[in-house]
């Protein structure tokens, strides 16, 4: 019997130690040009800083680990063994490819017409919200609805969202000064959804895909992971920023 607790116990810290070996985490904030963000680190290897050097790093447990330099040393606390989501990591550095936003761009389709110019860049504050400038992959919890906002709100403005697939129509109000209006009720919201919104002279139009996240996914870099692999990828950079 002790012989067996005892090989019980050498493969247990033979798993740990494993499991420590392979942990990885995904740079997401960086003062360290050698560290850009989206750079992966192995858990196992010491990260060393010089002074003024800063990194926050995130493991597929979704905790965020912050690194001051001078420093150098393994970026896990002691106690942790890097366990959590699988797939987190991979999902958080693929916000930061330049190369995968471009064919995320790319996949959103076409637009038509000209929309005030400047504003397609624009970003809103509200993870839930969509500049309807922007032809865009957006992504909203399930019984969440998503904002319209625009960043132009000096005078009113009238937009037709449509449902291309059910042909469900309903407009949209702003109001001089108002940035953001409520999704219209009359629109079905449908994951894999595919929405045409123009202005209601008919001059320009966008094009919009509505992924709805689970509900199972409640935890912060569930949802970062999720929409990361939907193509949300400006709203998940969104809360990577928020992550405590």
């Amino acid at each position: 019997m002790v012989r067996i607790l005892a090989l019980a116990l050498i493969l247990a810290m033979f798993i740990d130690h494993a499991a420590a070996s392979e942990a990885q985490l995904v740079v997401v904030e960086s003062t360290a040009a050698r560290f850009p963000p989206g750079f992966i680190v192995d858990a196992a290897k010491p990260v060393t800083l010089g002074v003024g050097e800063r990194l926050a790093l995130v493991g597929e447990d979704g905790g965020l680990i912050r690194v001051q330099g001078p420093s150098s040393g393994l970026p896990f606390p002691a106690n942790s063994s890097g366990s959590g989501e699988r797939g987190v990591v991979q999902a958080l550095s693929r916000l930061f490819a330049s190369d995968e936003q471009a064919a995320a761009r790319a996949a959103w389709g076409g637009f038509r017409g000209d929309a005030p110019q400047g504003l397609e860049a624009a970003d809103p504050s509200e993870v839930w919200a969509w500049n309807l400038y922007r032809s865009d992959i957006i992504c909203a919890p399930v019984g969440t609805e998503p904002t319209l906002w625009r960043p132009d709100p000096g005078r009113d403005r009238g937009v037709l969202l449509l449902h291309l697939s059910t042909g469900k129509e309903a407009e949209a109000e702003f109001a001089a000064g108002q940035q953001t209006v409520p999704w219209p009720k009359a629109v079905p919201l449908l994951d894999g959804g595919e929405y045409v919104v123009r202005d209601t002279a008919n001059l320009w139009e966008r094009r919009l895909t509505l992924r709805v996240i689970p509900a199972g996914e409640v935890r912060d870099i569930q949802r970062i992971a999720w929409m990361s692999n939907a193509g949300c990828l400006r709203q998940a950079r969104l809360l990577v920023g928020r992550l405590q």
